[in-house]
């Protein structure tokens, strides 16, 4: 909403609506996939171990945090280009043009 009351800000407007929708998913997706990493939890004592169980290290929870923050700053780069781009083109549609010649 402050991109589009504060007139600076609003060449951000669609990368600032776009952004958060696309990395949400990435963290809901990875939340999933760490909270399934050790299966001897879900499955308690029937569960027979194979020696490749183990809960998320920090190195998981870093990688997950990364992957959200680079999917945040690429979308919000390609929306801000793509916003751009079709201001111009609107601009360059909405110019008059000299027909009395």
């Amino acid at each position: 909403m402050l991109a589009l009351v504060v007139p600076p800000l609003r060449r951000f407007a669609f990368a600032a609506l776009a952004a958060p929708f696309p990395a949400s998913i990435v963290l809901l997706i990875g939340s999933f996939t760490l909270a399934d990493m050790n299966p001897a939890r879900e499955y308690g004592a029937a569960y027979i171990p194979t020696g490749a169980e183990h809960d998320p290290s920090r190195l998981d929870y870093i990688m997950l945090w990364l992957a959200v923050m680079a999917t945040f700053a690429l979308t919000f780069t390609v929306a801000y280009f793509l916003q751009s781009y079709v201001n111009k083109a609107i601009a360059m549609k909405s110019q008059p043009t000299d027909l009395a010649q």
